[in-house]
């Protein structure tokens, strides 16, 4: 078992109050913990491809959503001049954009298939 790192006592003992171990234990006590990860290792994306074995582990996704548009095109926004991120929309959140301007998305084949826009 890992043991709890508390910040509070690495400051002097004038300062280890309890408005400051309050403060310290909402913020910083939570940054320098251990992390909670698990590994897991499997392949994501499509499952039916070239070069692709059935006998291959795939990481099972949350959402149907999620299992159909995982690795699709996205829109990036970037910063003028610079080639900084600015803003970043999925597939699932630019329907669900037009979903809520009122568009019908139930099909998405008739969004798209326009010549102009």
């Amino acid at each position: 078992m890992v043991t709890k790192v508390r910040t509070i006592e690495f400051l002097p003992d004038i300062f280890r109050t309890t408005p400051n171990q309050q403060f310290l234990s909402a913020t910083l006590d939570q940054l320098v913990q251990q992390p909670n990860t698990t590994r897991i290792q499997g392949y994501i994306g499509r499952k039916f491809e070239y070069g692709i074995n059935s006998t291959d582990s795939y990481l099972t996704e949350p959402t149907k959503a999620r299992t159909d548009y995982q690795l699709e095109p996205a829109v990036i926004f970037t910063k003028e001049q610079t080639n900084t991120a600015s803003d970043f929309i999925s597939y699932p959140e630019m329907l669900d954009s037009l979903r809520l301007e009122g568009s019908p998305v139930a099909k998405n084949s008739s969004l798209f298939s326009n010549q102009f826009y």
